[in-house]
């Protein structure tokens, strides 16, 4: 059985979701790392984030979820 977990970003970090990818934006002037809920490949990079993503100040991701 497998358990969606919840996600909430931290301070300074918008998380957009329009359609299926997830899209956390960096605002804030802190490091900001937002854990993930499940696996995710992000579009932009290529890369597959284990379970968290530390975006840059003024950072962004295009996460596609991962089976």
């Amino acid at each position: 059985m497998s358990r969606r977990r919840r996600f909430g970003p931290p301070d300074g970090v918008e998380a957009v979701r329009r359609g299926g990818p997830l899209c956390p934006l960096h605002h804030g002037r802190e490091p900001g790392t937002v854990t993930l809920p499940g696996r995710h490949r992000d579009l932009l990079t290529g890369t597959t984030p284990d379970s968290a993503l530390t975006p840059d100040r003024f950072g962004a991701a295009v996460l596609e979820e991962q089976p």
